[in-house]
Parts: structure tokens; C-alpha cells; sequence
């Protein structure tokens, strides 16, 4: 079965561009809120963001999954 690549994958960048195109839109048409609490989940989302992209560009370390002979 193939897995087919999700925005995570591809593009975690267009994920946030996203998150923070909804939130503007958020506070500008719809919910009350302050200019604290948009940073404050811009900032939330771009950590999380962060964390996800660092796993997916971080080289893996694979000598140990190599079985050596004795």
C-alpha cells in the first residue's frame, strides 16, 4: 500500500502560511480577538511548526540499525 504524502510531508511552511491566514481572517471578520491572543497562537502554531519541521530535516543517526558480523 502506498502512502500518499500529506502537507506535514510536503510543505509544514504552507501549514503555518495557512493557520496564520485563518487566524487573521478570524479576528478581522468573526471573534473578538485581542492582539495578544492572535501572537499568541501565532506563536503556539510556529513552535509546533517548528518542532515538526526539525523532525522531518534532522538526519537519523543508522549505524544502529546496521547488524554488523561478529
Amino acid at each position: 500500500m502506498t502512502r500518499h504524502p500529506n502537507i506535514w510531508d510536503r510543505e509544514p511552511a504552507a501549514f503555518l502560511s495557512l493557520v496564520s491566514a485563518t487566524v487573521a481572517l478570524v479576528a478581522a471578520f468573526g471573534c473578538n480577538l485581542s492582539g495578544e491572543q492572535v501572537g499568541a497562537i501565532m506563536a503556539f502554531t510556529a513552535v509546533l511548526v517548528g518542532f515538526v519541521t526539525r523532525s522531518k530535516v534532522s538526519p537519523v543517526d543508522t549505524s544502529m540499525f546496521v547488524k554488523r558480523k561478529p
